[in-house]
């Protein structure tokens, strides 16, 4: 029986520079945690066993020989008991930076940790006043009437790159990606997901989108080359982030290690079974949320913040839906995050008024919660409504929501984004599918020409 790790060096897969791997998950209802892949002959009759991290729920272990991108999968046994399901459970990494695909029987890489600092350049950002944001849809950007050819109609990380000098000579300095984390793009039967088409079901929240990448195995480094790339032209890189809630179906947290706990009750009356990342957390119509009253529930969502803003170096994060965050997980991440990126932006979309998503009152999420900015939700119909002739003075009364006097602090979209796209709220004043524009700046006039489809 191997020892459990003593550094305490994070979760997941670990690589260090003898060529010898840490392993750590959290599978606090397990009796037993073993590992193989690759580097045990790919065979789990050769499994190794994890140890227990006594009162921490933690399973961990060091010193095994990997290399780069061997492949590797956990298998969690559980006893059963009371809100336990007796049973063996092969588990994807809930931290695994890079998998095979969406499907439960994936298995995540071990990466080189080297690759988000090699050959790298520093970047000046832009101004928080001065953004002028491209908001678009990875998946979707590029393949139709532009000259690009896609595989299975998915545009990947190396497509868009193709489209950065346009984007910028449009006069843009920053870009928004639709959400990037792995979900279920790749399986059949995506579109029935709640939220997938557009990203916006996540099932793992720090592996990026594998259908995006020319292969699995290279997720992470064309990511990379999107964010530097992008760099190189001037154009910040913000990634909208979806910790309000998870996919249900081919979630890899769901139940994670066979304990499945629940409280909320669904739309039909019965109990929806998440386990330990979701038990007593809220519901939202969109899937399960997070059950941040834990520790190592806020923890997951800290450290994925902190894994994009520091590995691939993005220059802000777009919080969606904070009203269905408890207040108390967004006060112990937002703060953290403003003092180890002071330069971050970070914007919250927060609808308190949503009565079937809310879980906190109307707070103030600049003075309060921190955010460096508000998604303005009500700008683009603020738009269209001047457009129709009713003046102009929603749009130059938009700082209600703040104690700030800054304008900036606002997001304003004042051509729809992908709410008002996905929902069809018409062709007169909403973007083409894959593109809006936001700016942090009141009175923008400039309404750049879009792209064909």
């Amino acid at each position: 029986m191997r020892a459990p790790s003593p550094n305490n060096d994070g979760m997941g897969s670990f690589l260090y520079d003898d060529g010898t791997a840490r392993f750590r998950v959290w599978a606090p209802n397990a009796s037993r945690v073993q590992l193989f892949g690759d580097f045990t002959g790919g065979s789990p009759a050769n499994a190794l066993d994890l140890a227990s991290e006594q009162g921490t729920g933690n399973w961990s272990a060091d010193q095994i020989p990997v290399a780069v991108n061997d492949k590797y999968q956990y298998i969690v046994t559980n006893a059963g008991g009371v809100n336990n399901i007796a049973g063996i459970f092969y588990r994807t990494d809930a931290r695994a930076q890079q998998v095979q695909s969406s499907a439960a029987a994936s298995q995540g890489y071990v990466i080189d940790p080297g690759i988000f600092t090699l050959d790298r350049q520093a970047f000046s950002r832009p101004a928080f006043e001065d953004f002028l944001i491209y908001q678009f849809h990875v998946g979707s950007f590029a393949g139709k009437n532009d000259g690009i050819a896609v595989t299975n109609n998915i545009a990947t990380f190396v497509d868009v790159i193709a489209k950065l000098d346009y984007i910028r000579d449009l006069g843009f300095n920053a870009i928004e990606l639709l959400p990037i984390t792995d979900f279920l793009c790749d399986l059949p039967g995506a579109s029935l997901g709640i939220g997938a088409d557009e990203g916006y079901g996540p099932c793992d929240l720090f592996a990026s989108e594998d259908a995006y990448a020319t292969g699995p195995d290279r997720a992470i480094s064309e990511l990379i080359e999107l964010v530097d790339t992008a760099h190189s032209k001037g154009l910040a890189v913000i990634l909208d982030m979806v910790y309000n809630h998870a996919s249900i179906t081919d979630n890899r947290y769901w139940q994670y290690d066979g304990n499945d706990a629940g409280s909320n009750l669904d739309s039909n009356g019965s109990l929806i079974p998440g386990g330990i990342y979701f038990v007593d957390g809220h519901h939202t119509p969109w899937g399960e949320g997070f059950a941040l009253w834990q520790r190592e529930v806020k923890d997951l969502l800290l450290d994925n913040a902190r894994m994009y803003l520091r590995d691939f170096r993005v220059d802000g994060l777009r919080f969606d839906a904070v009203q269905a965050i408890q207040p108390d997980a967004l006060e112990y991440i937002i703060p953290t995050l403003r003092s180890e990126f002071p330069d971050a932006y970070l914007i919250a979309e927060y609808n308190p008024n949503d009565a079937g998503t809310s879980v906190m009152p109307d707070l103030d999420p600049w003075g309060v919660l921190q955010f460096c900015a508000i998604w303005d939700m009500g700008s683009c119909g603020d738009a269209v409504n001047m457009l129709n002739g009713s003046g102009p003075g929603a749009i130059i009364n938009n700082q209600r929501l703040f104690a700030d006097p800054n304008n900036w602090h606002q997001v304003m979209y004042l051509t729809g984004s992908h709410d008002q796209i996905y929902s069809g709220q018409g062709d007169s004043a909403f973007t083409s599918p894959s593109d809006s524009v936001a700016a942090p700046m009141a009175g923008r006039s400039r309404k750049p020409a879009l792209p064909g489809r």
